[in-house]
């Protein structure tokens, strides 16, 4: 903010009720913090100005000394440039007592609208260090102001975020090995800006940038996909029913992330997948999820999609597995979907069609063309889709497609089916 804005924040406030000996004005927050006791000056710099945002600051000249010698403190503790500005800033003004008043209504927005068109700042909404200097401080802050707007798992979702900024994984990692940690100004800079985001109901999982599936960590980005918890329950069926030595080429169809295909990779180290998704960001996550995980040598993705016509990228093979986690919401549904899923991830990903079952249909109509006899289609579908499934296949016998089982998921829901593809002759 430039100087000649600042003095008018403080002229303004100078003519409010309160007549005190100093100011600060602290940039990061764009709060306006009176002293009524110089001697508070020192504690308030080495809470507030340990970053590298501005602040500035005026006290009466006769309390000068103490006010240089906060700064050279300051500046010596937190390696931070300091300029002491020419006096006066704020018309000199005395005031018994000791109490520290904050204005905790002249925000970044408050200051911005009314006295100068500054460039917005990326994050409005935020605790300062004297409100939170511990993690367990800054979790329940966002916890109460998350439950304010309804964001959901309010809790989970600050302590996630701060662990994050803070380099673990899980908030009670960051407990057992920092429990008596202060965090600093860019620490809490960070978790203000990521809480934030997290308010405008921006997952959890890309706020982080990064998510376990398994016993990997999975890069995810936004729009691609999120992996589900309930997904890892089709790799596990999955990779149950093939030994560890079978040499097997895999087709994924959806890649999303790659959550799927790696940890199949990873469970059969003699197979081999490719994968196809129509988004091209999913495809260039999932090779660079390939990359990281040590696969890429075993897989290779295409950008490409599953329609009555074979794409190029996919003919002359025969798999040995049809995999597919395909989009399958109903469209009637999509409007009921949380905010999360809505707002933010690729609705391709997600919209099935009338009855969610498109993708679906097109995958069986294409087996034949895609596998060798006697191979297995692996789906996870809504849970009302396998008699739907088994109803098309019953009008739709030139398929030779043959619906086998299904599988339950962790709430005993029929979630994942297993179906037989068998070319006529060998039947």
């Amino acid at each position: 903010m430039p100087r000649s804005k600042v003095l008018q924040c403080l002229s303004a406030v100078s003519k409010s009720k309160f007549s005190v000996p100093g100011v600060l004005f602290h940039a990061r927050c764009g709060s306006l913090i009176l002293f009524q006791k110089v001697s508070e000056i020192s504690s308030v710099f080495n809470c507030c100005l340990g970053t590298q945002h501005s602040s500035l600051l005026h006290c009466s000249s006769s309390k000068q000394n103490v006010l240089d010698e906060s700064f050279r403190n300051c500046r010596d503790k937190h390696a931070v440039k300091l300029t002491p500005f020419p006096t006066p800033w704020f018309p000199r003004a005395t005031s018994p007592g000791s109490k520290l008043v904050s204005f905790p209504y002249f925000t970044c927005a408050h200051l911005r609208d009314k006295y100068s068109s500054a460039e917005p700042t990326p994050y409005l909404d935020g605790p300062t260090l004297l409100e939170c200097s511990t993690p367990q401080a800054a979790v329940k802050w966002w916890n109460d102001s998350f439950l304010k707007w309804g964001v959901p798992d309010p809790e989970v979702s600050a302590e996630f975020i701060v662990a994050h900024v803070l380099g673990f994984k899980q908030f009670h990692e960051m407990l057992c090995q920092r429990s008596q940690g202060l965090l600093t100004g860019n620490e809490l800079d960070q978790i203000n800006k990521l809480c934030n985001k997290r308010k405008e109901r921006v997952p959890v999982q890309y706020i982080v940038g990064d998510w376990d599936f398994r016993d990997l960590e999975i890069v995810v980005r936004q729009p691609v996909f999120i992996p589900r918890p309930e997904t890892e329950m089709l790799v596990d069926v999955i990779v149950g029913h093939y030994s560890v030595d079978e040499e097997l080429h895999f087709l994924e169809i959806g890649s999303g992330s790659g959550a799927i295909s790696i940890s199949i990779l990873k469970e059969l180290p003699c197979a081999c997948v490719t994968a196809i998704d129509c988004n091209e960001e999913a495809v260039k996550l999932t090779i660079e999820n390939a990359i990281r995980l040590g696969v890429q040598d075993r897989m290779s993705v295409h950008c490409a999609t599953i329609t009555s016509e074979l794409p190029n990228c996919l003919k002359g093979f025969s798999f040995d597995a049809i995999v597919s986690n395909p989009p399958y919401i109903p469209t009637q549904d999509m409007d009921n979907l949380d905010p999360e899923i809505v707002l933010y991830e690729d609705e391709r990903a997600l919209c099935g069609g009338s009855d969610g079952l498109d993708v679906i249909r097109d995958i069986l109509s294409n087996a034949r063309h895609l596998m060798k006899s006697g191979g297995f289609i692996w789906f996870e579908a809504d849970t009302k889709h396998p008699e739907g499934i088994q109803e098309w296949l019953r009008n739709n016998q030139d398929t030779c497609v043959e619906f086998v089982r299904t599988f339950q998921d962790y709430n005993d829901r029929s979630r994942f089916s297993q179906l037989l593809y068998q070319h006529p002759t060998n039947k």
